[in-house]
C-alpha cells in the first residue's frame, strides 16, 4: 500500500491527471432510410406520447 501512495504522490507532483473512463454515444440519422437513430436511447426517451 505504501508503494501505491508513493506512486500517487509522484503522479500528483508531476501534474498528471488520469480521467475517469467515459462512453461517448453518438446519435445521428440512418443513411438508408433517413430515420433518426434512437437505438441507444432508453424506451420513450425524448419522444412525445
Amino acid at each position: 500500500m505504501e508503494m501505491l501512495w508513493k506512486i500517487k504522490q509522484a503522479i500528483d507532483a508531476a501534474g498528471i491527471e488520469i480521467p475517469f473512463p467515459q462512453r461517448v454515444v453518438w446519435y445521428g440519422t440512418d443513411k438508408e432510410n433517413g430515420e433518426q437513430d434512437t437505438s441507444g436511447l432508453p424506451p420513450n426517451s425524448g419522444q412525445e406520447s
